[in-house]
């Protein structure tokens, strides 16, 4: 084979895994909190569950989890996102039910140990009661109230989903997300999912997948090297 086009393929090989190396990291919520329209104004923050679904009546019950992105790394480029939480208890009250879980951007900041369904924070409202949120559904799946076995549920990653992300993280460090039933009827329908208040260590946890970029002075230095080792293959072949 031409030795200058071998000494591009390898030079390409080498930039290939130092220009984006795909990582993956965990996080945990930083906290978590219910918002339920049957006490409005109480705040939830250090329950041991995430509620999501509505008791009878048609009074909703929502999902709050708040995720530190500081720990990805500069110039990372998200790739997939997904959503883990352990559904540790059965609601043994309600009817058997499949339940729709979207989770959905939430778009006004609070203030998560003193947020409450009416409340963002003490003496400050939601401008929409039950949490202010992007009508968008970032991913959604589905979850029995009263399942055979219990473990964890996934929300899988999507177009949306990996934009919040990589919106939130190249701007604020930090992302909400809003869990809530795609119906929220009149019939008792909930979802009993672990807080990271569980003493079971079973935190909501955000999986990400990201390709790291280096920092152009870093990359300038790398493609001045793949120019000085073609330059060599020139030379030689002459």
């Amino acid at each position: 084979m031409n030795p200058i086009r071998i000494a591009t393929l390898g030079v390409l090989l080498v930039l290939g895994s130092s220009i984006a190396s795909a990582e993956q990291l965990t996080l945990t919520t930083t906290s978590d909190t219910n918002l339920r329209q049957d006490q409005p104004n109480t705040t939830f923050a250090s329950n041991t569950e995430v509620l999501v679904g509505q008791l009878s009546g048609t009074q909703a019950l929502r999902g709050l989890l708040t995720f530190d992105l500081s720990a990805v790394p500069e110039n990372a480029v998200i790739e997939s996102v997904q959503l883990v939480m352990r559904q540790n208890i059965a609601d043994t009250n309600g009817t058997a039910a499949t339940v729709t879980l979207n989770v959905h951007l939430v778009t006004e900041a609070f203030v998560l140990s003193q947020a409450s369904w009416n409340n963002r924070q003490t003496g400050t409202a939601w401008s929409t009661s039950g949490g202010t949120f992007d009508s968008s559904v970032l991913t959604s799946t589905t979850a029995q109230t009263k399942p055979a076995t219990l473990g964890d549920i996934t929300w899988g990653t999507s177009v949306g989903f990996v934009s919040a992300v990589q919106g939130a993280y190249d701007q604020s460090g930090s992302i909400s997300f809003l869990l809530k039933s795609a119906t929220e009827g009149s019939a008792r329908e909930i979802v009993r999912l672990a807080s990271s208040e569980n003493a079971g260590g079973f935190d909501p946890q955000l999986i990400i997948n990201y390709a790291s970029i280096p920092e152009p002075s870093t990359l300038a230095l790398l493609l001045g090297g793949a120019g000085l080792i073609v330059s060599v293959g020139v030379r030689r072949r002459r």
